[in-house]
């Protein structure tokens, strides 16, 4: 398996380097190192940066793209008070369900959350 096989996998359209590990088998350390070689002569570029979802941290994730298109510019790290404000809303959340459990019961995914058995 070669550079060829990350650019056929590539043809399906804008992906992570996760996501082509898991298309190929292969370990994502071999498909970043193949993505380098392609990055280096031009053929692959970062299309997108994708941030990680509300509750969770981490760096961006780069969505390669083939093409010989300029880098998307990496966005801007969120500020403290942005992620201050981020979990304090999860935190008013979280006591908001342990409070009201009548309430918690019927709300789908906070259900369960505090419970003690």
């Amino acid at each position: 398996m070669s550079v060829e096989a990350v650019k056929e996998a590539l043809r399906h359209g804008p992906m992570s380097s996760l996501e082509l590990a898991q298309m190929l088998g292969r370990s994502q350390v071999f498909v970043r190192k193949r993505l380098r070689i392609l990055r280096d002569k031009k053929i692959v570029y970062i299309s997108v940066y994708e941030r990680a979802p509300e509750g969770k941290a981490g760096p961006f994730v780069p969505y390669y793209s083939l093409g010989r298109k300029a880098d998307v510019p990496r966005p801007k790290p969120i500020t403290k008070t942005e992620m201050h404000a981020r979990n304090w809303r999860r935190y008013k959340a979280l006591i908001q369900a342990r409070r009201r459990p009548h309430i918690r019961e019927s709300m789908g995914p906070w259900a369960g959350l505090g419970v003690r058995e």
